[in-house]
């Protein structure tokens, strides 16, 4: 029995999973879900934007917040 838990120990490392998260805070890569150009070019370009500022008294924001992002060296406020 000892081998088959090393066995899965070796196997398991490999394998990555995180837990769902739907927390905005500073520096957090987004994900581009609209067609506009400057989008398309980041998300193309592997360089998604970041977030650089919440706008709500929390500093922790979710989905639907304002935030104000860094996208392709511009400052975009977004929803």
């Amino acid at each position: 029995m000892p081998i088959y838990g090393s066995m899965f120990n070796i196997l398991s490392r490999n394998i990555s999973t995180s837990t769902i998260c739907n927390q905005i805070i500073k520096l957090t890569r987004l994900r581009v879900v609209d067609n506009s150009e400057i989008g398309k070019q980041a998300m193309m370009e592997g360089k998604p934007p970041r977030c650089i500022h919440i706008y709500n008294k929390k500093g922790i924001g979710y989905i639907g917040d304002r935030v104000l992002v860094a996208i392709k060296g511009e400052k975009k406020k977004v929803l």
